[in-house]
């Protein structure tokens, strides 16, 4: 008995962690399939649109002057 009171403040810690772990995986994985949808959404929307990409042009020329090799649009929502 005497361990384990002298031990509980650990475990304590350690089971928090892994709820805040959990909780934050779970997060995570739904802003990932917000981003997703709002990824379609946005090719949906602008990819076809040769106005858009007349205005965007710029971006697309920036970006292949740095070499930017990953060109995935993220769309992140700030709360």
């Amino acid at each position: 008995m005497h361990y384990l009171v002298y031990s509980y403040p650990r475990y304590v810690h350690i089971l928090s962690a892994l709820i805040w772990a959990s909780i934050i995986g779970y997060v995570g994985s739904r802003f990932h399939k917000v981003n997703d949808r709002l990824n379609i959404l946005y090719s949906d929307l602008f990819e076809n649109n040769a106005d858009y990409r007349r205005q965007n042009k710029y971006l697309l020329v920036n970006q292949r002057i740095t070499g930017a090799q990953n060109h995935k649009r993220h769309i992140w929502i700030i709360m």
